[in-house]
């Protein structure tokens, strides 16, 4: 998982102000956010802050992650979108502060802290691992229907598609479109198409023909057209 990173900008009128660059807190935290943080005064580190992190005084590298467990020995911290804990324990001394709004655009997020902020983790948790499962599933039973073949047989014989082919000095490149959406490629030296889904469900691709250089396709569903640099 890529760390997230962040960079300062002494020209923002907030002084506490960072831009977000990375992945690791997604989707709390997205690409260029404005980020402006906070120092702790008289308050400490609790489980749910997303906090900002500089380890090492003398490197310029910024790390924010959310404070998982608060203990005598440290603070662990973990990305919104890792499964894993960080390898390190924090000392108070490495924590710069912690988030108080996300700037996205024209939108201001408030950031929560502490139980309220945890608990929203949770629920992002939950929703990222429902979803996944049920692509799983969807994708699961979407081989087996495509595998079926039926619509994909019924359908084809009676929708226009068409082939692009490109002629390169040092390969071919073919694409298959359905109206001016792609829908699949043929790879060189392969003697069958593979189709995108969800196309599968309407394309078989045994009924596409494969085309060959100089000679015209005589196939009613499909037309065979000549792309840049052709000969």
């Amino acid at each position: 998982m890529k760390d997230t990173l962040l960079q300062q900008f002494p020209s923002f009128k907030h002084p506490n102000t960072l831009v977000y660059l990375g992945s690791s807190m997604y989707p709390t935290l997205k690409e260029l956010d404005i980020i402006e943080y906070a120092p702790y005064q008289g308050t400490s580190p609790k489980r749910g802050d997303i906090i900002v992190i500089q380890r090492h005084k003398e490197s310029e590298k910024i790390i924010i992650h959310r404070v998982i467990k608060v203990s005598p020995d440290g603070i662990r911290t973990q990305g919104d979108n890792s499964c894993f804990l960080d390898l390190w324990t924090l000392q108070h001394s490495e924590i710069l502060g912690y988030i108080t709004n996300v700037r996205r655009k024209k939108r201001i997020f408030r950031i929560h802290r502490g139980y309220f902020g945890y608990l929203g983790f949770l629920n992002k948790r939950a929703i990222a691992r429902v979803f996944i499962i049920f692509r799983t599933i969807a994708n699961r039973h979407f081989q087996r229907f495509a595998a079926l073949k039926l619509p994909a047989r019924l359908l084809s014989r009676f929708l226009m598609s068409r082939m692009l082919i490109y002629y390169r000095p040092n390969r071919s490149e073919t694409q298959l479109f359905l109206g001016s959406r792609y829908i699949g490629y043929l790879q060189k030296g392969k003697d069958t198409w593979e189709i995108k889904p969800p196309y599968r469900f309407i394309i078989d691709p045994d009924l596409v023909p494969i085309p060959k250089r100089g000679v015209e396709l005589d196939f009613k569903e499909c037309e065979d057209l000549e792309g840049e640099g052709h000969s």
